[in-house]
């Protein structure tokens, strides 16, 4: 992240998420407490599997919730996810609800606890920059959205978190909705970046509205 939310991704990620089209998503596709075997410390996610996707599978998630709720488009609200922290594996992609971003270096943990070792290590060193989670929460900036930074480790705390951030971002361009999601990830300073990454997220939309 720039400004206010995300991170750099590298030249072969940028690739695969915007491939969004050849790509099957994994069950994390619906990311949530309620969806995940176990949330507790010590979870280690297993690597996605290929497999067949139904149509709906977005709806009734927590993404699907969240951005209904606030009257976001949820294909938008999980593009952006998938812009900010998916982690490709072949033909696969998911966001990443361990995923941080340390000044601009990629940190992929395995488990809750490892994100949470290094998330509180940073803090302590008195860096303030880092993102967190699937939507890739910056702590700096967004950090008083939540009673402790590691609460945004919680995977829905951490998507209710991003989508409130998103409309505001969304809202502070009325009439320019690939603005309004760039500004998620830039701020208000920087249109032409702004520009880059609403188009990039609106081109994985799309191309999720195909798959799911």
């Amino acid at each position: 992240m720039k400004t206010f939310i995300g991170g750099a991704k590298s030249k072969n990620q940028r690739r695969g998420i915007a491939l969004a089209a050849t790509l099957l998503l994994s069950p994390s596709v619906g990311f949530c407490e309620d969806s995940l075997p176990n949330t507790a410390d010590n979870t280690t996610l297993p690597a996605p599997q290929s497999r067949a996707i139904p149509r709906d599978i977005l709806q009734g998630t927590a993404w699907w919730q969240i951005a209904t709720e606030r009257g976001l488009d949820p294909y938008i609200l999980y593009a952006v996810a998938l812009v900010e922290s998916a982690q490709i594996n072949g033909r696969l992609a998911t966001p990443w609800p361990w995923a941080l971003n340390r000044q601009g270096r990629p940190i992929i943990p395995s488990s809750r606890l490892e994100a949470r070792g290094i998330l509180n290590d940073t803090l302590r060193k008195g860096i303030r920059g880092i993102d967190v989670g699937l939507m890739q929460v910056n702590v700096r900036w967004n950090g008083h959205r939540v009673s402790r930074p590691d609460d945004l480790l919680d995977p829905e705390t951490n998507i209710r978190v991003g989508a409130d951030v998103l409309t505001e971002a969304i809202d502070s361009a009325p009439g320019d909705l690939t603005l309004g999601i760039g500004r998620y990830h830039t701020g208000w300073r920087n249109d032409a970046d702004a520009y880059r990454y609403g188009r990039r997220v609106l081109a994985v939309a799309q191309q999720l509205r195909w798959l799911l």
